[in-house]
């Protein structure tokens, strides 16, 4: 059984950036000039988790082809960014899809109920498969 980490802790983090890297250098072996860029903000996160002086978490990744940026920080320049609040996002953190159609519909069902109630904006998101294939329901596995 794998290892599991408070959802957005810094231990989940590191993971989540092994993530991206494993997939995005098995990606580029097919698809060398893949790129693809998501940043994703947690609003109101328990105190434990933010570091003195902050209010949210952020992460960015950027990847082309093989290689990866990963940085604890919020950005726009992406093709994907999502601010919502952290205890909303909780719950979806956990939804693996698992490649099942009716899963990914409910998905978007419940991420589309979370926007209407302001509880997430999606700023902008890119459509489309990915080479990267489900970074979401792999980092699901390992967070508790």
């Amino acid at each position: 059984m794998p290892v599991k980490y408070e959802f957005a802790s810094r231990e989940w983090f590191a993971a989540l950036h092994a993530i991206f890297c494993e997939r995005a250098a098995l990606a580029a072996q097919t698809h060398p000039d893949f790129r693809v860029s998501t940043c994703e903000v947690f609003e109101n996160p328990p105190a434990h988790l933010l570091e003195p002086g902050q209010t949210k978490l952020a992460w960015h990744c950027k990847i082309n082809g093989a290689n990866v940026h990963f940085a604890l920080s919020e950005c726009d320049d992406v093709d994907t960014k999502i601010i919502g609040d952290y205890a909303t996002i909780v719950p979806l953190s956990h939804y693996i899809v698992n490649g099942d159609p009716k899963r990914e519909t409910e998905l978007e069902q419940l991420l589309g109920q979370a926007v209407a109630k302001g509880k997430i904006k999606v700023v902008k998101r890119a459509t489309g498969p990915s080479p990267l294939g489900s970074v979401h329901d792999a980092i699901c596995l390992l967070t508790a």
